[in-house]
């Protein structure tokens, strides 16, 4: 990846990041009504997808590249998300809190089940909340794996990158720990894999596909019919660079 790619790709994450920030600001102003569960759960995941980015520029500058993925694909995750609330907010609202509430009570029946609380009082408190949980239960199963969500929300092509990163650098797999350890007759271990700039690169390609995706679909949740063409400069700047980093074939 040449010098002048690695600036342009930082130039758009940078413009990218703006734009989020001044969307997520429009639903501050004081005309603006009270904001919706809906709304307030995509201004949330996108601040989240933000946090990542000012997350993967400090890993990167430290050199741990694979942790960068790993943010990454963070950021791909919350565009799932996003976009499936863009669709169908009810739906995926109410799966979350069914979600939540089966989660918490999960971890509730554990820690007793492994008499990791000992403290009559504490466990009483537990049972309690665990009772509630029980009662806030509807019965229906969610359907929120990041495979569904990606499809609900029309991005299924972005579940590639998500799959990709996951294989090679979140999951603990053949693929990710060959990083450290190669799976070959002499043990070389790497505790500090060197980094690819193809790799890293492709990273942030794929970061501003998450990041541009997701102003997109918390546009149509806010419903705010963008006044501009930034977006789409954006995203034909998007589309450029990754056409490039496809094309390189440096570091493969």
């Amino acid at each position: 990846m040449t010098s002048q790619a690695v600036d342009d790709i930082d130039s758009l994450l940078e413009d990218a990041y703006v734009v989020a920030v001044e969307t997520i600001e429009l639903v501050q102003q004081p005309s603006v009504p009270r904001v919706t569960a809906a709304q307030t759960t995509g201004i949330a995941a996108l601040a989240r997808t933000l946090s990542h980015l000012r997350a993967l520029r400090v890993l990167l500058r430290e050199g741990h590249f694979v942790e960068g993925r790993m943010v990454a694909r963070g950021a791909i995750e919350n565009l799932f998300l996003l976009a499936a609330l863009s669709k169908d907010s009810e739906a995926v609202l109410s799966e979350m809190r069914e979600d939540h509430h089966a989660r918490r009570k999960a971890r509730g029946e554990f820690l007793i089940s492994r008499s990791i609380i000992r403290d009559e009082e504490s466990r009483r408190h537990l049972q309690a909340a665990l009772a509630r949980f029980r009662s806030e239960l509807t019965g229906r199963r969610p359907d929120l794996e990041p495979k569904r969500l990606a499809h609900r929300g029309d991005v299924a092509d972005a579940y590639v990158a998500y799959a990709e990163m996951s294989e090679d650098s979140a999951h603990p797999s053949i693929d990710s720990l060959s990083r450290y350890v190669p799976f070959a007759d002499d043990l070389d271990i790497d505790l500090d894999p060197p980094s690819r700039q193809h790799e890293i690169g492709l990273t942030k390609v794929y970061f501003s596909m998450a990041l541009i995706a997701s102003i997109v679909a918390l546009g149509e949740i806010l419903d705010l019919g963008f006044g501009d063409d930034r977006i789409a400069k954006l995203w034909e700047r998007h589309k450029s660079l990754s056409a490039s980093q496809a094309a390189d074939p440096a570091d493969h």
